[in-house]
Formats: C-alpha cells, sequence, structure tokens
C-alpha cells in the first residue's frame, strides 16, 4: 500500500472551491515535484516555480500544423497549460482561411487559451518543405495564402493573438501585436519557443528584489552579485526536478522526445527595481545603470553553460524586465542582453511607431511587442 502524506489545507466557506482546489495542487506540486530547499526558497519569494497548478504538464508547446484545429488545440491540452503557438499557418491554409481561423478561436476558447498565430515568416517551417518533397510533390512549398487575409480574419478572433513576422521592406503593423525579425535560424516564436524548440518544461521567476532585501544581503550590491548565481543554479535544479517527475508521471509527454527537447526558462524579475534601489535610476540609461544590469544578468547567465553540459537541459535566459522602449533605450537594451539574453525572449515594448521600429530593427532584438 502506498504511503499516503496528510494534506492541509487553510480555507473559509466564502473562498472560492476552484481557489481552494488550486491552492491544494499547488501545495501538492511542492511536496512532490520539489525538494524541500526549492519548496522553501518559493515560499520566501526568492524564486517563482510555474506551473504548480498543473503539475504534469509542460510551459508551452507548439500545435501540430497538420491536424484539425480543434484535434490540435485539444491534443496541446494534454501536454501544456499555459502558451500555445501555431507557426505559419499560411503555408498550410491555401483557401478557407476564414473557416480555419473561427474553428482554432472556436476550440481555444473552449479549452480557455489564449493562441499566438505566427504571420509573414519569410522561410516555410520544416513540414511544409517535407511535404513538398517527392516524386508526387512539387519541388518547392505549394502556394501560401495572404498574410492579409489572415490578418482580416484574425481580427475578431478573441482567443488568439497576432505574432508578426517583420520582413527587410515593411514597417507598417498590422495591429497591437509582437514583431519578430528573423535575423538567423533558429526561427523564433513565442514564449522561448523556436522552430528546434518545440516546448517549454517550465517558467521560473527569479525574484532580485525579494533577494536584494534579505536580511544577509541587506542591499549590499557585492554581496548581490555575489549570490546570484546560486539563484540561477537553484532554478536550474527546481527545472531537473520538474523534468524527472514528468518523466515518472506524464508518459505522454516521452513521444517525439517532446520531455527531452523541452527548454527551461528562467526569467529574472525586478531588475529595474534593484537597479532603482542601488542607483537611484529607474532606466539603465547611464553607464553606472547599464554596467550593473549587465552584471546582474551575467552573473545568472554564468552556471548556465556548466548546467546545459551536466543535465542535457536546454535553458534560456529571459529578457530583464525594464520599462517601455525608447529609441535610446533600445540600444541600451540591446547592448544589456546581447550574448546573454535568449534571442526568442526579448520582451521590449515599444509604441507603434515606425521610427521606433525601425529602431528595433537596428539592434539584434529578435522580438519585440508593439501596442
Amino acid at each position: 500500500m502506498l504511503d499516503r502524506t496528510p494534506l492541509t489545507i487553510a480555507f473559509s466557506p466564502a473562498d472560492d472551491p476552484a481557489d481552494v482546489a488550486g491552492r491544494a495542487i499547488e501545495a501538492f506540486s511542492l511536496r512532490s515535484i520539489y525538494a524541500p530547499d526549492i519548496a522553501a526558497a518559493h515560499q520566501q519569494g526568492l524564486i517563482r516555480l510555474g506551473g504548480l497548478r498543473s503539475p504534469r504538464l509542460l510551459e508551452a508547446v507548439v500545435l501540430d500544423p497538420l491536424a484539425d484545429p480543434r484535434e490540435a488545440v485539444a491534443h496541446a491540452t494534454t501536454r501544456a497549460a499555459q502558451s500555445f503557438v501555431v507557426d505559419a499557418p499560411e503555408w498550410l491554409i491555401a483557401d478557407d482561411v476564414s473557416g480555419y481561423v473561427e474553428t482554432l478561436n472556436a476550440a481555444a476558447a473552449v479549452h480557455g487559451h489564449i493562441i499566438d498565430v505566427h504571420l509573414n515568416n519569410a522561410e516555410p517551417p520544416a513540414w511544409a518543405q517535407a511535404r513538398a518533397a517527392g516524386p508526387l510533390f512539387e519541388a518547392t512549398p505549394g502556394p501560401r495564402s495572404s498574410s492579409a487575409e489572415w490578418l482580416d480574419a484574425l481580427r475578431s478572433a478573441s482567443h488568439l493573438r497576432v505574432a508578426w513576422h517583420l520582413r527587410e521592406d515593411e514597417i507598417v503593423l498590422p495591429r497591437t501585436c509582437s514583431v519578430f525579425f528573423d535575423r538567423r535560424p533558429p526561427l523564433a516564436l513565442s514564449h522561448g519557443l523556436s522552430r528546434r524548440r518545440p516546448a517549454i518544461l517550465t517558467a521560473i521567476g527569479l525574484d532580485l528584489s525579494a533577494l536584494l532585501n534579505r536580511p544577509d544581503v541587506s542591499c549590499q550590491s557585492d554581496v548581490f552579485l555575489e549570490k546570484l548565481p546560486s539563484l540561477s543554479r537553484l532554478a536550474v535544479s527546481a527545472g531537473v526536478q520538474k523534468r524527472t517527475y514528468l518523466r515518472r508521471h506524464a508518459e505522454g509527454l516521452a513521444r517525439g522526445f517532446l520531455l527531452d527537447r523541452a527548454a527551461l526558462r528562467i526569467e529574472p524579475v525586478g531588475v529595474g527595481a534593484v537597479v532603482q534601489q542601488l542607483l537611484g535610476l529607474g532606466a539603465p540609461t547611464s553607464k553606472p545603470a547599464r554596467t550593473l544590469a549587465r552584471a546582474i544578468l551575467s552573473a545568472l547567465a554564468e552556471p548556465l553553460a556548466e548546467a546545459r553540459r551536466r543535465t542535457g537541459l536546454d535553458i534560456i535566459l529571459g529578457a530583464p524586465d525594464f520599462a517601455e522602449a525608447t529609441r535610446e533605450t533600445l540600444a541600451v537594451y540591446d547592448e544589456i542582453g546581447k550574448g546573454v539574453v535568449a534571442a526568442e525572449c526579448h520582451g521590449v515594448t515599444i509604441e507603434r511607431d515606425a521610427d521606433l521600429v525601425r529602431a528595433a530593427r537596428d539592434t539584434s532584438l529578435t522580438a519585440v511587442r508593439v501596442r
């Protein structure tokens, strides 16, 4: 007989039953997936473990492009909990675009998800190239539908978001969206996904403000920087433990080596707040602020190369959470993150302005959000 460990959840009769159930699942996840030191770090606010209410699911996946939209969304829901991406559907659907969008939107609504739809990709995905090869098919991918047609169909889709791949000769953006610059392979998708990285294992936030204000750090910048690599290693340990748990309890994720190809996304939270607290500067526009921000990201990234070799885990470091970008801060942001932040994880928000789009294109950033 299996050992049964009591699980106690405090609640009031006035509480939402769904929230009580969610907190029970969180407590289960902390005790079943993670070692006590990881759980303690989460409870103390040093790290933020993602997916605690979906312990046997990944964070994000790319939907199967060749499946019926309803089947693709239903299948993805059994594999991931948070983020879903459709890559280049215009290479798949040459007619009845509106019908595909309506079906996909309805499926997303049924399962309670928002799906990022990537459009205007310059290069066809691998599946489109594979379908085009062979004696019965053309030597190149078949005709693709118009991106404008997709934009028109997506305008009224409440559960679908546009992710627009901006080409060299384009400046005008379709609407509020994420913008991707296809600079080099692998082509970047949303949430840290790419055409070579079809899934995210989990996202783990590192609360840098909480670390800075701990009694043993006490706002000392040198002590703070010394402890950052340990915080990164803690996040890596949490990712390895999540992967181990899924291997034991989520056999379906092993198909197609999906679990082995899933990446751990580490997200530094509060970089701007730390710079503000230590230097009194809200944005990294001065040289001391840029130097500090770069030192923070470098300290977090320092142990990751060795961790990748040791664990075989694909690990990506997300972008710092600075304020919205101007032309000046775009260049600064690029300087700080270059070579450290994963290209697919940039999250700068810019206004819907042609000059800012040009400025972003002149940097090495792979993706920005436009509003």
